[in-house]
């Protein structure tokens, strides 16, 4: 995330762009515009506020950032609705996260079928980790 906070701030004409793109509604930029107003100006309400929107879209790589955002604000049965929505849409992040709030047993609980099936699904799309994971719980 460094090279990204160094690459955004080298770039000013960004911030215009994306927040051209963001208020005439596109959801991509929505969430860009939010990150990079979090990441590069430190202006977390504003940039939280973009992400939401994103998010409300129906953008489920937007999605993803506003659970990680409610997760960090320690609601993670909140963030759980949103990333359910974002793998919907197959988006594997949402999938992961998923994975580790059940790891973490987050304030959600953990259900080992349902462990299992998140697994196997991130597997089929192609993630090395849970693949690793699968092949470790075949062996034992």
């Amino acid at each position: 995330t460094v090279y990204r906070e160094q690459h955004l701030a080298s770039r000013p004409d960004i911030l215009s762009l994306y927040r051209t793109a963001a208020e005439a509604g596109h959801a991509g930029a929505q969430q860009n515009l939010g990150i990079h107003l979090m990441v590069v100006k430190r202006t977390s309400e504003e940039g939280e506020r973009w992400v939401y929107k994103s998010a409300q879209q129906g953008h489920a790589s937007g999605m993803c950032v506003w659970g990680k955002i409610l997760v960090a604000r320690g609601k993670s049965r909140d963030a759980v609705r949103w990333f359910q929505k974002a793998k919907a849409q197959g988006n594997l992040l949402a999938i992961s996260c998923l994975m580790t709030l059940m790891d973490r047993q987050a304030g959600i609980g953990r259900n080992e079928m349902e462990m299992v099936l998140l697994t196997q699904e991130a597997s089929r799309m192609g993630d090395a980790d849970a693949k690793q994971k699968l092949v470790m719980w075949l062996d034992h």
